[in-house]
């Protein structure tokens, strides 16, 4: 999912841009709309299911060539170029002109690049299917979307199966609210769309799924700073037959001890330096390297 589109290529804005590109631009985009709203805020009160509103080019285009059946409307702000026009129409989407100022409500005052879109929401799989998988990452308390959103990408491009996320998202445990609609949406616009193909599910809490995941067989493995070294930890090899699932807890408050005690190892990433803190993003990375390759 992460490998670039050949589309991704930011054009460069011409100041001498004829009037002629400008036009045949405004002109496509008043072509395709299909019953285009009076407003886009009025189509996301009408709609009946709160809608996700991801915005940035290389996300958009991304979800047109892997996902466009996600995808319920465009959003521009902005005059493109004919290639990158003609990859949008390829999703057969209405495709809506909208002023900057809506831009950057819809957006929140994120850096939408002209390119927007609406989505339908992300469905979570059910705890019994994710046991179904053999190597999990279960996410506890993780607060910073965008984090999480880079720990999805590297899940996915590393061979991770699945990801339950704990503690964080219990008002998207029974369906999806505006707060958590902005929540995905930060985390599909940081995974750069790896969210779309990574099995997930949303847990109340993490302590309460451990004893039926060890029951599902899984191994239970965790990250601290006083953790077994994870290169002795990997050369030992006696992981590489069971189910694992690996914990990971906020940058705050790392993992509690009532859940730490309950793992079958804790792993740690040998520093170098008198330095002890890696964001959670890259330590998982580092740490599902070594587990998976």
């Amino acid at each position: 999912m992460p490998t670039k589109n050949p589309h991704y290529k930011h054009s460069k804005t011409n100041p001498k841009t004829s009037k002629n590109q400008q036009d045949f631009s405004q002109n496509l985009l008043q072509n395709h709309s299909q019953n285009p709203p009076k407003t886009s805020q009025n189509l996301l009160q009408n709609n009946s299911q709160i809608s996700l509103i991801i915005y940035g080019k290389q996300i958009l285009l991304s979800l047109i060539t892997h996902h466009s059946d996600k995808i319920e409307q465009v959003y521009l702000s902005k005059d493109i170029d004919k290639a990158t026009f003609a990859h949008l129409k390829s999703a057969n989407k209405p495709i809506i002109k909208i002023d900057n100022k809506k831009a950057q409500a819809l957006a929140r005052g994120g850096n939408h690049q002209g390119f927007l879109a609406a989505i339908s929401p992300l469905t979570p799989l059910s705890l019994k299917e994710i046991k179904r998988y053999d190597k999990i990452i279960v996410l506890c308390g993780l607060n910073d979307m965008g984090n999480i959103g880079g720990i999805f990408r590297s899940a996915y491009c590393l061979g991770v199966d699945a990801i339950i996320l704990a503690d964080s998202f219990s008002d998207f445990a029974t369906k999806l609210t505006a707060k958590s609609a902005q929540k995905f949406a930060t985390i599909a616009r940081s995974s750069v769309g790896a969210v779309f193909d990574m099995p997930f599910c949303i847990v109340p809490s993490a302590l309460e799924i451990i004893s039926e995941l060890k029951e599902a067989g899984f191994m239970l493995l965790g990250t601290a700073p006083q953790g077994e070294n994870i290169n002795d930890f990997r050369e030992s090899k006696n992981y590489q037959k069971n189910k694992w699932a690996l914990f990971l807890g906020s940058e705050e408050n790392g993992l509690c001890a009532k859940i730490t005690k309950k793992f079958d190892k804790i792993l740690s990433v040998k520093m170098h330096r008198d330095f002890n803190s890696l964001n959670v993003s890259v330590a998982a990375g580092i740490v599902m390297s070594y587990l998976l390759n």
